[in-house]
């Protein structure tokens, strides 16, 4: 009895494609984090809930994806005879071509998109803690408090004590 077997290459267009999706999906994380970023630059907080709901789904939908991936980076694993936690660079150096430089190519894209989330994501923190302090100074103000007692750097433009270099998130002159 033969045991049917893919065509060579098989397992890997299908992880290919997978890595395509997975590319396509962090876009669309990195895409909706920038525009909470501008959200947050601009202080426009009417839109900020739906935002933060767009990030939350897009990382939802690569958390979905990512079981997809792996169960199908086992597969080819198991299909060439490597380890079943293998990383993807190990499968390039074990595929043969033109995978090698394809499977290269998805790594180095998904490294990159996830530096750039990465970042955005830090950037996306500073503004809402400087927004954040931006706020309670206000409210401290309202309320007859010295915000400069209870927070020595406020975080926007204008204030006595603020870092010349701080974001401007809320505009004061309103």
């Amino acid at each position: 009895m033969t045991v049917a077997t893919a065509p060579p290459g098989t397992d890997l267009s299908v992880l290919s494609a997978l890595l395509w999706r997975e590319r396509e999906l962090l876009e669309t994380v990195l895409y909706r984090l920038v525009v909470q970023q501008r959200l947050l630059a601009a202080g426009d907080v009417r839109w900020l809930a739906q935002a933060d709901q767009d990030v939350y789904d897009a990382l939802e939908a690569v958390r979905e994806h990512d079981v997809l991936r792996a169960v199908e980076v086992e597969l080819v694993a198991r299909t060439n005879q490597l380890a079943p936690d293998v990383a993807l660079r190990e499968i390039a150096a074990a595929a043969p071509e033109p995978w090698p430089a394809l499977l290269q190519d998805h790594r180095d894209a998904l490294r990159e998109l996830t530096a750039q989330i990465d970042t955005t994501t830090a950037e996306n923190r500073r503004l809402l803690v400087a927004g954040e302090r931006a706020t309670r100074d206000a409210l401290e103000r309202a309320a007859g408090a010295d915000p400069a007692a209870s927070d020595p750097a406020p975080a926007y433009p204008g204030h006595p004590h603020a870092v010349a270099d701080t974001a401007h998130v809320l505009d004061w002159r309103v």
